[in-house]
């Protein structure tokens, strides 16, 4: 999945060139969806290559990603909140922890004293 993001993100920096099919000098206008292709694709590779593959528009597919990534984003920030909210909880409790070990210090030693 990290390959496609990278590729995705990728073909948004390439150049014109670059969005021509090597075999046909065809735009690339699909995006082959199968598990071991995940690559723009011309409309000429579908009958040959990818005939029996899941095939996508690119527009579709780039749409797809960013909204699996706008919930990964989503879960991520609800995670962060969590992990702030258990942070925050555990500070305050380590706090309350040394406020009694100081107190207990000073009991001693207030004892000691007296003795």
């Amino acid at each position: 999945m990290f390959k496609q993001y990278c590729f995705l993100l990728k073909a948004s920096y390439i150049s014109d060139s670059d969005v021509l099919c090597p075999k046909h000098s065809q735009p690339l206008l699909l995006f082959c969806d199968e598990p071991k292709c995940q690559k723009l694709i011309c409309v000429k590779c579908v009958p040959r290559d990818h005939a029996k593959h899941h095939v996508k528009d690119t527009e579709d597919k780039v749409k797809e990603e960013k909204e699996k990534l706008n919930k990964m984003l989503e879960v991520i920030g609800a995670v962060k909140v969590m992990i702030s909210n258990e942070l925050n909880l555990v500070s305050v409790q380590t706090l309350a922890i040394l406020n009694r070990c100081g107190q207990a210090c000073q009991h001693r030693a207030s004892a000691q004293r007296d003795t």
